[in-house]
């Protein structure tokens, strides 16, 4: 059965969480604390629970999703991944139901704005979804976020002055901060903060993989000891891209997060 939905969808979407027996994944970009912990109440004991989302600094800053919301799936023992340029909303519960919709995992998505999607349990198109998560956790431009992660997240966000609490318009939040950088470069250590120094000079906002092999060559006396720099570089634009300092866009493509400094 599928059933189309253009109603808050709260009411609905938390019986599924509290009748699932085995697994509820869920994929939303943004995610606030409330709701994320009334999923983690409303769950059974034993009921996995994992998460993708986006890792996105500004977003962070501006509230519209929670770095606690984070912490909450943790203490759940879940699992949370960061998909840097995700868009898509999809609910499963024990890989039989699922719900597709516009709805972010936030009280505005679920309890107050006119969203539209599709709940539905039909076997096929349940697969799929199910085939298609796996697929997304699965992708080498998508980190898992663990507590250390989430940590140094909070340690940027401490030392980004907070915003007053005022109703905002649909923005781009494509980047973190234009403002002084020393309140990032402060949080990071070693490789991170080479690379991030090295990608701040950068001319441009995005880049791709050309520039990493140039970056790499350009470290290379810094680090005299390391004798594959290039996968190290790669190796550390994921960490950054799961401190939410840059995106990965396509494959070999990436974007920074924030505005160099010397703009």
């Amino acid at each position: 059965m599928t059933q189309l939905v253009a109603t808050p969808l709260y009411g609905r979407f938390l019986e599924f969480c509290k009748s699932a027996r085995h697994s509820i994944k869920l994929c939303a970009p943004f995610v606030k604390a409330e709701i994320a912990s009334h999923i983690v109440s409303a769950k059974q004991n034993g009921v996995s629970l994992s998460l993708i989302t986006r890792i996105n600094l500004q977003s962070f800053h501006k509230r519209a999703s929670d770095v606690d919301a984070l912490n909450a799936v943790l203490d759940a023992s879940g699992t949370v991944y960061n998909c840097s340029n995700l868009h898509a909303k999809v609910y499963i519960f024990d890989d039989e139901h699922l719900i597709i919709t516009s709805a972010n995992l936030t009280n505005n998505g679920l309890r107050h704005n006119l969203e539209c999607g599709i709940i539905s349990s039909d076997v096929q198109l349940v697969k799929d979804a199910v085939a298609s998560y796996s697929e997304v956790i699965h992708k080498q431009e998508v980190g898992r976020i663990d507590r250390d992660k989430v940590a140094a997240i909070n340690d940027v966000l401490r030392g980004i002055p907070s915003l007053p609490r005022v109703e905002y318009p649909q923005l781009d939040l494509s980047t973190v901060f234009d403002g002084d950088l020393a309140v990032i470069t402060n949080t990071l250590t070693g490789w991170k903060l080479s690379l991030f120094e090295e990608l701040n000079v950068l001319g441009s906002t995005e880049f791709d993989s050309n520039d990493a092999k140039t970056i790499a060559s350009r470290l290379s006396p810094k680090y005299p000891n390391n004798h594959n720099i290039e996968a190290k570089v790669r190796q550390q634009l994921q960490e950054l891209r799961d401190l939410g300092l840059v995106e990965f866009t396509l494959r070999g493509r990436y974007k920074k997060l924030w505005v160099n400094s010397h703009e």
